[in-house]
């Protein structure tokens, strides 16, 4: 096994979060879409909808870090997006990873792998004790990966069509 490749991570800037908040609104519409929990003609207003109330300060958002993920040679390998609840009375919850990817040229390559530690040792630092994550059931892909880092199944939704094929 090959070591793990180095990242560096920083906050994103805005340019970067705003070309990153299009992307996950218009590929979070067209996932409900794919899996058949909205309409086409609604999608696209709904996923802005859930957007906006989940990040109304924009990347000034109490309790969200944006994150770039850089190599060792300074290129832009991938993105995080972590929630963090750091309530201050009783047990510090959970993170959440509510967005992670890795740029198509890099993939392959461990940098999956290691932005999901990163995500791990950022939500330790901030004292958490868990971090969970949601992953549509078509992404293979990024299921190996959850499933061979440790991740659990918590939940599984299902759907059967009754439409005539």
């Amino acid at each position: 096994m090959s070591p793990a490749p180095h990242l560096v991570l920083r906050e994103m800037t805005e340019e970067e979060w705003g070309e990153l908040r299009r992307f996950i609104v218009r590929d979070y519409a067209d996932a409900q879409v794919r899996a058949g929990s909205w309409d086409e003609d609604e999608a696209l207003r709904r996923a802005e909808t859930q957007m906006e109330e989940m990040m109304p300060e924009g990347r000034a958002t109490q309790g969200k870090l944006l994150l770039s993920a850089d190599n060792g040679d300074g290129e832009r390998v991938g993105s995080l997006w972590l929630s963090i609840d750091e309530r201050p009375s009783g047990p510090r919850g959970e993170s959440w990873i509510n967005y992670i990817e890795i740029s198509a040229p890099f993939r392959g390559k461990g940098y999956g792998r290691a932005l999901l530690s990163a995500a791990e040792e950022t939500a330790r630092a901030h004292g958490l004790r868990s971090i969970g994550l949601n992953v549509f059931a078509e992404n293979t892909v990024a299921r190996r990966l959850y499933d061979s880092a440790g991740f659990d199944v918590v939940t599984t939704w299902m759907r059967k069509s009754l439409e005539a094929t």
